[in-house]
C-alpha cells in the first residue's frame, strides 16, 4: 500500500514547495495555487511542517529496509541446502507475518529487493 501511497503523497507535498516569483519582484507565489503568498508567514510555517513531513515519508522505505536486514537470517536460512527447504522454513516463520508483504515472492537470497529496486 505505501508504494501505492507514497509517491503521490511526496508530489503533493513538493508542490506546496514549488513557488515561482516575476521578474524585478520581490513578490513570489506558489505555483499550484497563486493566491499563496511565498513569502508569507504562513506559508514560512507550512515549509518547516512539510519538510519535516516529507522527511517523514522518506523514512519509510528506509525502515523497510532495517527490518528486512535485521531479519536477514530469517529470510534467507543459510543453514538448509536447497531453496525449496529455505523458502519452507521461511513460511513457516509466523514472527514474519507482519512484514511478508515486502519479500512473499522473492527468492530467499533477494530478499532486500523489493525496497532497493523501487
Amino acid at each position: 500500500m505505501t508504494y501505492l501511497t507514497l509517491p503521490k503523497v511526496v508530489s503533493a507535498q513538493m508542490r506546496g514547495l514549488n513557488c515561482v516569483s516575476y521578474a524585478h519582484s520581490p513578490e513570489a507565489y506558489l505555483k499550484a495555487d497563486t493566491s499563496v503568498d511565498c513569502n508569507s508567514d504562513a506559508h514560512q510555517e507550512f515549509i518547516v511542517i512539510d519538510c519535516l513531513l516529507i522527511l517523514g515519508y522518506q523514512l519509510v522505505p528506509v525502515l523497510y529496509i532495517y527490518v528486512l536486514y535485521s531479519n536477514r537470517a530469517k529470510l534467507n536460512p543459510g543453514d538448509l541446502p536447497s531453496e525449496v527447504e529455505k523458502l519452507r522454513q521461511r513460511d513457516l516463520d509466523r514472527s514474519l507475518d507482519p512484514y511478508r508483504f515486502l519479500f512473499q515472492d522473492l527468492k530467499p537470497d533477494r530478499w532486500y529487493h523489493e525496497v532497493v529496486r523501487r
